[in-house]
């Protein structure tokens, strides 16, 4: 009795991503990607996320399109796509939402401390200018007495 070979396979001994079989098949097909966009039903800019690999198909509706285009079975495809993924560590996108929002949360908490550093930066400048300034008054005040001259004021 002959093993069914896992989903997706075939393709994953062919191409090592997403973007190489996407690249291949418009290659030997000779469309642009804004034929393919339109015939799997998706934006230009899609295909150009999905063969940068910036992206791949998520939904099984996607998918399925895809596969027929591709003339590949969904379940093969899905198959390696979930191992693509997992390969480049593609998150789902609620967990880059968190991600991005936890990046926005990090960014904000550095600058306020960037703020925070500046502003006691300033303050011990302005100290630095105020402990001079008196000091130069002093010695002003000192040479003026010297010479005889009535105080600057």
């Amino acid at each position: 009795m002959a093993r069914k070979q896992a989903p997706g396979r075939a393709l994953l001994r062919r191409y090592d991503s997403f973007s190489a079989l996407l690249g291949s098949k418009l290659e030997a097909s000779g469309l642009k990607q804004r034929a393919a966009a339109s015939a799997m039903g998706v934006s230009q800019s899609m295909i150009s996320k999905w063969r940068t690999g910036r992206s791949q198909p998520e939904s099984a509706e996607v998918v399925g399109r895809v596969a027929a285009w591709l003339h590949v079975d969904p379940t093969d495809l899905r198959g390696a796509l979930d191992v693509w993924a997992s390969r480049l560590e593609v998150l789902p996108p609620s967990t880059q939402a968190a991600i991005e929002h936890f990046t926005a949360a990090q960014a904000a908490l550095i600058r306020e401390e960037v703020r925070q550093a500046l502003d006691e930066q300033d303050r011990a400048h302005a100290a630095a200018i105020r402990s001079l300034r008196k000091s130069w008054e002093r010695r002003m005040a000192r040479l003026e007495g010297l010479a005889g001259l009535p105080p600057a004021r």
